[in-house]
């Protein structure tokens, strides 16, 4: 195991996704608290949603929901500024926010304990190829959690905003994403037949 002073590399990226781990949370339960403490006090609280369009034009978009604040369309970035209006809006951008922590806190505790077990100089734990696999299957999960958000988003964006006739709200469904969870799919049972092969070769010397 490659070493650094008297610190083991494995040792030190586990401290390091331990911190990161950590700091999730911290951020996470601070964006939480944060979002909820604005709409209770009924401040104006400027959120940014990346949308895709087939074209558009606009940069200022009026709502048509009672006492709603207009929103901003930034077209060269796809970025849909506004302030949340009522208790559907907020909790529209809450269950965003809610599904985006989840899958980084589900992954990073995999890779946590992945890098665990290389820690304990154990990289072919057998733990080790179902924690691959789980990180595979929640990418893949959350792609398409992502894509249903995405179309129920436009539904509502479509119905309470303004949009000119030249702007047509799309959605899109991030291949890179799905087809890393399938590589890690496939790599993770290469690992499995490996380490079940060499402990039957182990067995038969």
């Amino acid at each position: 195991m490659k070493t650094f002073g008297n610190r083991s590399l494995s040792s030190g990226m586990y401290g390091i996704i331990n911190t990161i781990w950590w700091f999730e949370w911290l951020v996470g339960l601070g964006l939480i608290t944060y979002l909820l403490t604005m709409a209770f006090m009924r401040k104006p609280l400027d959120i940014v949603l990346g949308i895709t369009f087939s074209e558009g034009i606009l940069e200022k978009v009026d709502t048509l929901i009672p006492n709603g604040n207009p929103a901003t369309l930034k077209v060269t970035s796809g970025n849909f500024s506004f302030s949340p209006a009522n208790l559907q809006e907020i909790m529209l951008v809450l269950t965003a926010l809610l599904l985006s922590l989840t899958v980084v806190f589900l992954i990073t505790y995999q890779l946590k304990k992945i890098f665990l077990n290389f820690k304990k100089n154990e990289p072919l734990n057998k733990l080790n190829f179902p924690r691959i696999k789980y990180i595979g299957v929640i990418l893949i999960i959350a792609n398409i959690a992502q894509w249903l958000y995405s179309l129920v988003l436009n539904q509502y964006l479509i119905q309470n905003f303004k949009w000119g006739n030249e702007t047509q709200l799309t959605h899109s469904f991030n291949v890179n994403y799905f087809l890393i969870g399938i590589v890690l799919l496939i790599v993770s049972k290469i690992f499995e037949m490996g380490a079940s092969l060499e402990e039957e070769n182990s067995l038969t010397i």
